[in-house]
């Protein structure tokens, strides 16, 4: 009984580490500054995840959100996302692995008409709208 029960705690310590530190998302803005390069890894090395992302913003008071169009890039674990969101307001960008216990990254982008990353975190969470809001609300 000693023996399962060590072996099962064992087990369940390796899962929570290969969860968390199984798949991450990173962004940063492409060299050119007209899109976000997007890299997936899993357990540290790059990975082609399934990726779907959405552009939500605050634009003269009023929410808006929008699909963004992920595009693989010629790298496995690579992918570019061109601005398709206006220059105006807050946004952020919402970029979600697809699938079980897929990792989330909210990134948040300074205003104006040039790419510039404030800030991103990464959470095994889906973004829920109040986070999203404080991020806007910055």
């Amino acid at each position: 009984m000693q023996k399962t029960l060590v072996a099962a705690v064992a087990v369940l310590g390796l899962a929570s580490l290969a969860q968390a530190g199984g798949q991450q998302v990173v962004a940063r803005v492409s060299d050119d500054g007209q899109s976000v390069v997007v890299r997936t890894y899993s357990c540290g090395t790059p990975s082609s995840l399934a990726l779907r992302g959405t552009a939500e913003g605050l634009v003269s008071g009023e929410r808006r959100s929008m699909e963004l169009a992920v595009t693989p890039g010629n790298e496995p674990g690579v992918f570019r996302v061109a601005r398709q969101w206006p220059t105006e307001g807050r946004w952020v960008l919402v970029l979600n692995v697809i699938g079980q216990n897929g990792v989330s990254t909210l990134v948040t982008l300074e205003p104006g008409a040039s790419l510039r990353i404030a800030e991103q975190k990464q959470s095994f969470e889906r973004p829920q709208p109040d986070r999203i809001a404080a991020a806007l609300g910055r």
